[in-house]
């Protein structure tokens, strides 16, 4: 596990596909060591710091399957996605790149900012996604756009970086991203927490100029921030990934307005495990989901309820320093009693009816769980539901995992 905080999981990483296929078409790979990382499975690794819940990637065993697929080679264009990661030198001051998670024509970089929450260990983070989509990368920019100017989202452009390039910001679900063409490379920056504006112009910086050396070019040595804001349609002081701030009236101070996302989830997940302080922090589902067929289910599963990838809350606790193998996923979804999300999380996010895994009820501390085991050496998941909430334990030690449940409510 890394010593950073890990990003929200798309879904397990190395979860078998319930089609029998894994995320994005490639062969179902065997489970390997399972833990959160934004990700979190990656890892939300966060590393998974708002990181639980871009949800979790694939493994070592996925991308093992994948460049069997593929053979001894790889395509250019796969190449270059898969290379696109930003270099640590082009970060702002204090940021760091956490676990980077690998898919059949793309991957997915969480780079963690500073902390700023003293008793979480919580922080700002940019989930950075490059994929390859050789000639029809401008296509795709295009129709990302189109999309999004007919749902009522605020587009502006972001010439100095890319080929193209454009920040997209929500105002009625408060989501913000940029996206970026670079050749035949789409990045898609989603931000989680506040971002500073120059800070999160210089990581868009660095995840062009990783597409720009990672195709054959030759970036400049020195990070660049010199990017325009888009003001012209936003409100004063509100850029994306920020929220506007209100201003303060005589004799009062500005008072920060970020907080958790789902900070009554997080209030349920333990605070510790085996004398070690754990790190928590919460997001929404949309943040960390991917395009892979786990990722389709849930939203299928969700939609089924009225509900979407934005209702759904997710918040996890992970040990920041890396000594512990284990961490807590939680989920909740305002106005779903807990069974019914438990039924979800189990088919979906762990893929339960999958071939090869088993699920059972036992008993822990006096309380049940679903045991979902994958067939291998890797971790056990452990579902535990309370009231609304659903609870996901990850340890590969059933000792470990009784020790946790005596601390859930």
């Amino acid at each position: 596990m890394s010593a950073r905080r890990r990003p929200f999981p798309s879904r397990p990483p190395t979860r078998p596909d319930s089609s029998g296929t894994g995320e994005q078409g490639e062969p179902a790979a065997s489970p390997a060591t399972s833990r959160l990382r934004g990700a979190p499975r990656r890892r939300l690794d966060t590393p998974t710091g708002l990181a639980v819940l871009a949800v979790a990637l694939a493994g070592v065993a996925l991308v093992v399957g994948l460049m069997n697929l593929l053979g001894s080679g790889r395509s250019s264009c796969q190449a270059a996605s898969w290379d696109a990661v930003p270099a640590g030198a082009r970060l702002p001051a204090g940021w760091t790149v956490g676990t980077t998670d690998y898919y059949l024509d793309s991957q997915t970089t969480t780079l963690v900012g500073p902390a700023t929450d003293e008793t979480t260990g919580g922080g700002a983070l940019v989930y950075a996604s490059v994929s390859c989509y050789a000639g029809s990368a401008g296509d795709a920019l295009h129709r990302s756009r189109t999309s999004a100017e007919a749902a009522g989202a605020t587009i502006d452009a972001l010439p100095e970086l890319g080929d193209e390039a454009y920040a997209m910001s929500d105002p009625s679900t408060g989501s913000s991203a940029y996206h970026i063409r670079r050749g035949a490379l789409l990045a898609y920056l989603a931000v989680s927490g506040t971002v500073a504006p120059v800070e999160l112009d210089q990581v868009a910086a660095a995840v062009d100029a990783a597409m720009v050396t990672a195709q054959g070019g030759a970036a400049a040595e020195a990070p660049t921030t010199a990017v325009t804001r888009p003001s012209p349609t936003a409100a004063a002081g509100e850029t994306p990934g920020t929220s506007a701030e209100p201003s303060s009236g005589p004799g009062e101070s500005a008072e920060p307005t970020a907080g958790p996302v789902a900070a009554g989830l997080e209030a349920i997940l333990p605070a510790e495990v085996d004398g070690v302080t754990l790190a928590k922090d919460s997001t929404t589902a949309d943040v960390i989901l991917t395009d892979g067929a786990a990722s389709r289910a849930l939203v299928a599963a969700l939609r089924s309820l009225g509900k979407s990838a934005s209702d759904l809350l997710m918040a996890q606790a992970y040990d920041d320093t890396g000594t512990l193998e284990a961490s807590v996923l939680g989920f909740q979804l305002p106005g779903v009693d807990g069974a019914t999300l438990r039924t979800i999380i189990l088919e979906t996010w762990l893929l339960a009816d999958a071939p090869g895994v088993t699920a059972a009820e036992v008993t822990l501390s006096g309380k049940t769980l679903t045991r979902v085991s994958y067939g291998d050496e890797g971790s056990i998941s452990y579902v535990y539901v309370h009231d609304d909430a659903v609870l996901v334990i990850e340890t590969t030690n059933e000792e470990q995992a009784t020790r946790i449940a005596a601390s859930l409510p």
